[in-house]
């Protein structure tokens, strides 16, 4: 599998090894349109027809730790934010890190009565998610996705 973006950060890098183990990482848009694989395309722009387009959300190319726009919302009867276009309607990679890192316990917040994050503060306590392994759930929709775009995709 080969995953493209104009940009590469840590972050991208970070989420790619936890979520698809193995896939290669490029930014070069001629390696893309050629690799003969399995492709997903994280940019702005779609670049072929044939490659699963997910539009990047930004949370993934900032650097340091600033509040995130959170409208969640429903896709396959799960609930999703950072909401874009594309093949996918909201961005997969950007809010799975959110929650795999637990960014928003960096951000300025209410603590609880020990001087912990308040769990009341989070978009899973604040959405009805808290106690969905969300992330799992995502993952196994876009394998549902993927097998439909590459049929010969082996999970």
């Amino acid at each position: 599998m080969l995953l493209y973006t104009p940009k590469l950060s840590e972050r991208l890098r970070y989420i790619i090894r936890t979520l698809l183990p193995g896939c290669q990482l490029t930014t070069s848009p001629e390696s893309f349109a050629s690799y003969e694989g399995i492709r997903l395309n994280y940019s702005h722009d779609p670049l072929t027809a044939d490659a699963l387009w997910i539009k990047p959300q930004g949370l993934l190319t900032e650097s340091g730790i600033v509040p995130q726009e959170m409208d969640c919302t429903e896709w396959q009867q799960l609930p999703v934010f950072f909401i874009t276009y594309g093949d996918l309607p909201f961005d997969l990679l950007a809010a799975s890190f959110y929650l795999l890192s637990r960014y928003e316990e960096y951000l300025p917040h209410d603590k609880d009565q020990y001087g912990r994050y308040a769990h009341t503060n989070s978009i899973a306590y604040q959405s009805g998610f808290l106690r969905r392994p969300l992330v799992n759930e995502w993952m196994l929709a876009f394998t549902i996705l993927l097998k439909q775009k590459f049929p010969q995709l082996k999970v």
